[in-house]
């Protein structure tokens, strides 16, 4: 599963068209930046992103708290933090999916449904892919609910061992203990099938609503996905290059070779 502990942190990067494992953290520092002194930091890109960005930053801190608005405000709340504040590890994706010496690439996120689909979503984007074929594909992701919410909390849990022995002040932190049982927070629904609990499946779906307001987002504030992408850095060569390595050539449309 992928390793937000820094399980390959020491490990030397390799170079494109190696066998690699790339990280492009898409929700760094979200507690981080919580703090008045990162909001003031910027990534040295240009004063547009920058001021996007502090606002940005500005607009999570008063609406990403509102639990009582559900999952869906929440992941809506994270996919805007992602586009804006963290622009440069979507920077660096694209980037990585646009040079051909790195194919074949398989690419994901903890449950392989929400960075995975912002990501896809824009990629689709540059490609000339209309909204609902792209929203239908990201939709087939509720097809596999029940697997994502098996592998994600094999995931979850192999992350919080690794915290137990690693560093168990933290986890005792993380995994407060009941007083009535001795299990932790992290054992309690065990019983339940991860497959079959609702609770589970609700967080390992997608939501359309999620999708269209990252549109939203996109075309109200960005003037669309490919306005976006050229304001962080991701201009026309970088969509055509990609268009080059993901779209094959219509033959179709060719005209046919004459007969001599």
């Amino acid at each position: 599963p992928p390793c937000p502990s820094g399980r390959h942190k020491g490990n030397p990067e390799l170079a494109p068209g190696q066998s690699r494992r790339v990280h492009c953290s898409f929700t760094k520092d979200m507690l981080k930046n919580l703090s008045k002194k990162a909001r003031e930091e910027d990534k040295g890109f240009s004063q547009l992103v920058t001021a996007r960005r502090r606002a940005c930053l500005e607009w999570y801190v008063q609406m990403s708290p509102m639990d009582e608005n559900g999952l869906v405000h929440s992941l809506c709340c994270t996919m805007r933090y992602i586009l804006f504040v963290n622009c440069d590890e979507v920077l660096r994706a694209l980037r990585i999916l646009a040079d051909p010496a790195n194919y074949p690439v398989a690419y994901g996120c903890t449950a392989g449904k929400d960075r995975t689909g912002i990501l896809g979503q824009l990629v689709l984007s540059a490609l000339g892919v209309g909204d609902e074929d792209i929203l239908a594909d990201y939709l087939a992701t509720n097809d596999s609910s029940a697997h994502i919410a098996a592998c994600n909390k094999v995931a979850i849990a192999m992350y919080f061992e690794e915290v137990r022995e690693k560093r168990p002040r933290e986890y005792k932190m993380l995994v407060p203990e009941s007083a009535e049982d001795g299990k932790d927070a992290r054992q309690k629904g065990d019983d339940d099938s991860a497959a079959t609990s609702e609770e589970n499946l609700a967080g390992s779906r997608v939501y359309e609503e999620i999708l269209r307001y990252t549109r939203h987002v996109l075309e109200t504030e960005c003037g669309g996905a490919v306005g976006y992408l050229e304001s962080i850095g991701f201009g026309a060569r970088d969509v055509a290059a990609l268009r080059g390595v993901l779209v094959e050539p219509d033959t179709a449309a060719e005209p046919p070779t004459p007969n001599l």
